[in-house]
């Protein structure tokens, strides 16, 4: 039994746990995690300073709140054995542009910490969402690449979990 199978873990922490190694992958209701999260999207934020987007990050609390509350959000989270949250990923979901009568989710936010980096969590993470994104009816899961401008390189993780390359977006800083 891995030492994430014997944690003991409030009773609302998480809607669906899933062991992974050293780790509890989840989702969680992002109002309780808000906290939690505030240190790794500081860090979050110096990782994309130093490459392209400029500017504090000003987290959209009112229309991420909104989304959770209406299901449009899933936050996944993982927690090492003592509780402390080492990583999120979070997707909003939303009627497909072109075939409306599908759900799609976009690919929000993907972070590790550093330290937690190369344990397989990204991994679990693209998996456990995809598992809870089917059975509420989602047709399609995108996950967007930030390696060009110096992020993770989750080309290979998406490829690896089964995703097909389908577009390249690009970003020009209108206020300049």
């Amino acid at each position: 039994m891995s030492a994430a199978q014997e944690m003991q873990l409030p009773q609302y922490l998480f809607k669906r746990p899933l062991p992974y190694e050293n780790y509890v992958i989840g989702a969680e209701p992002f109002k309780r995690i808000y906290g939690d999260l505030l240190p790794l999207i500081k860090h979050h934020q110096v990782v994309n300073d130093e490459n392209l987007l400029k500017g504090d990050i000003n987290v959209n609390m009112a229309e991420i709140l909104d989304a959770d509350n209406e299901g449009r959000l899933l936050a996944v989270t993982a927690r090492r054995t003592d509780c402390a949250l080492v990583g999120y990923f979070g997707v909003f979901i939303g009627p497909h542009f072109l075939q409306p009568n599908k759900l799609m989710a976009g690919f929000g936010l993907l972070y590790v910490r550093p330290e937690d980096q190369g344990n397989g969590i990204s991994g679990a993470f693209v998996d456990y969402a995809a598992d809870v994104l089917k059975e509420m009816g989602v047709s399609y899961m995108v996950i967007d690449d930030k390696s060009p401008i110096g992020g993770q390189d989750l080309g290979k993780l998406a490829k690896a979990k089964g995703f097909q390359p389908f577009s390249v977006t690009y970003l020009k800083h209108l206020e300049d």
